[in-house]
Formats: structure tokens, C-alpha cells, sequence
């Protein structure tokens, strides 16, 4: 394998390295919108039963129900608090993913650009050994025909 395939071989490893960087992102995407749609859901029920809450009161309710109610109401902040810290976790997490891409990414392109200044290098040399060649050719051809 000489040196312009090894160099192939390293772009396509770091290609799928950046794409294995890419699902990982996307999947802490899709992560940080499952918590961030739950936290809504879980505000939503919250201040639903708040105003449930609110409207029985004004109708009179007795203090057993108030107090289920409430309790109701605790579980439901506990578990928007714990929600609110899971965001943040998958948050943390997909900015951590994206800063991996995106070093992937410029590693990606960082050796694509190498590799294509080698292939010009190449190409300069291999259109120099053409160029001689065919100087050679034709200083031994008319170099032949005068003697």
C-alpha cells in the first residue's frame, strides 16, 4: 500500500469516526426532546391540576380530598424537579456530542484537504516524468536522425 492509499484509508476511517460522532449526536437529540417534551407534559398536568384544585375549593371541598389533592400536586413538582434535572443532563450530553462532532469533523476535513494537496503533488510529478519522457523521446529521435 503506498503512501496516497494509506492516506485514502485514513480519510475514509476518520469519515465513518464523524459518522459514528453524527448518530451519536443525533441520538442525544432525540434524548434532550423526549426529556424536554416529558418536563412539558409534566408542567402541563401540573397547572392542570392546580386550577382543578383551585375551582374545588371554591366549591368547597373537604380537608381529606384537599389533602390528596396536594399531595397529588407534590409528587407531580417532585417529579417535574427531577425531570428538570435530567434535561440538564441530556443537554450536557448533547453538547458534549457535539463538540465531538465537530472536532471529527474538522479532523475529516483536515486530512481530505491533506489528501488532495498530496494528490496534486502527484499529479505535478507524474506530469514532469510525462513531460521528460517525452523530451527524451523526442531529443532521441532527433538526436538518431542527424547522425
Amino acid at each position: 500500500m503506498n503512501r496516497t492509499q494509506r492516506i485514502k484509508r485514513i480519510c475514509q476511517l476518520q469519515r465513518l469516526c464523524e459518522n459514528g460522532a453524527v448518530a451519536s449526536m443525533k441520538n442525544a437529540r432525540q434524548k434532550l426532546s423526549g426529556a424536554r417534551q416529558l418536563h412539558a407534559e409534566l408542567e402541563k398536568h401540573h397547572n392542570d391540576y392546580w386550577v382543578r384544585l383551585l375551582e374545588k375549593e371554591q366549591k368547597g371541598l373537604n380537608s381529606l380530598l384537599w389533602r390528596g389533592q396536594r399531595q397529588f400536586i407534590r409528587a407531580l413538582e417532585n417529579a417535574i424537579q427531577q425531570q428538570t434535572a435530567q434535561v440538564k443532563m441530556d443537554h450536557r450530553e448533547f453538547d458534549l456530542s457535539e463538540t465531538e462532532w465537530r472536532q471529527k469533523h474538522a479532523e475529516t476535513l483536515a486530512s481530505e484537504a491533506f489528501l488532495q494537496r498530496v494528490l496534486q503533488r502527484e499529479l505535478r510529478r507524474e506530469e514532469k516524468r510525462e513531460s521528460s519522457a517525452i523530451d527524451d523521446l523526442v531529443a532521441s529521435r532527433h538526436g538518431g536522425g542527424s547522425r
